[in-house]
């Protein structure tokens, strides 16, 4: 134990000040004896206080979702950009087509129509509700919506809750065509960047797996230019 020159009370080994008058404490008393016998159970319960704290802070900013926004478009909105799709996927563009960010959202959403409200891993009742992509001149960050839950235990129902994964990258020509390189990522407020990112890809990866053809016609385009808030792509088969 430390006594405290001011006052004199007893201080554990690992206090700088005292506990009683606040003074400094002058640690050259201390010894090894006196550190052995310390509460070190006091110390242990004051570290797991914090470590408890850190995990329950951890916990809530992965719960709370991000505002990525939601993309509303009309009719017409979404005929103009189907159109534009559809004549790099049947090769009759002549030139690069330019999207917006608001056509490649529409026809993003467009897409997860197939898997919304569908649960991807019934178990653990996972399914997904929206997603936004915003362009940036060099990556495009993607949001990915879900629902995870309700669970009913006994006479017990938790959640449902929401969950947003996000995954920051840029699209990539490699041998096998076009690839998204994931480089960071979050869970909800919590930036995980190795876990975040291998998560979020991995559900963007369920989210094109049931659609083949999805697939492998954004492999095959080439990116003449992405800038902020558009994308110019254009077939490789032309």
């Amino acid at each position: 134990m430390i006594k405290c020159a001011q006052c004199g009370s007893d201080n554990a080994p690992w206090h700088l000040y005292c506990s009683r008058c606040k003074s400094k404490l002058n640690l050259g008393q201390i010894t090894r004896e006196s550190f052995n016998s310390g509460n070190h159970a006091g110390l242990l319960r004051e570290i797991l206080q914090y470590v408890l704290f850190v995990i329950i802070v951890c916990f809530m900013l992965a719960l709370w979702p991000a505002q990525s926004g939601m993309v509303k478009a009309s009719g017409t909105e979404l005929g103009i950009a189907r159109d534009k799709l559809a004549k790099l996927q049947k090769g009759v563009a002549t030139s690069p087509i330019e999207f917006s960010e608001k056509e490649v959202n529409i026809l993003f959403n467009y897409l997860l129509q197939g898997v919304r409200r569908q649960p991807d891993d019934k178990s653990a009742q996972v399914s997904i509700y929206t997603g936004r992509v915003i362009i940036n001149q060099k990556t495009l960050t993607i949001y990915l919506n879900y629902h995870i839950g309700p669970w009913i235990i006994g006479p017990v129902t938790i959640g449902p809750f929401q969950l947003t994964y996000k995954v920051t990258g840029r699209p990539e020509k490699g041998p096998d065509g076009l690839n998204f390189i994931a480089r960071s990522g979050a869970i909800g407020h919590l930036p995980l960047p190795w876990l975040g990112r291998n998560l979020g890809i991995t559900r963007l990866r369920q989210v094109f797996s049931p659609f083949k053809n999805a697939r492998l016609f954004l492999s095959e385009l080439e990116i003449i230019e992405m800038k902020e808030g558009s994308i110019t792509v254009f077939g490789a088969k032309n």
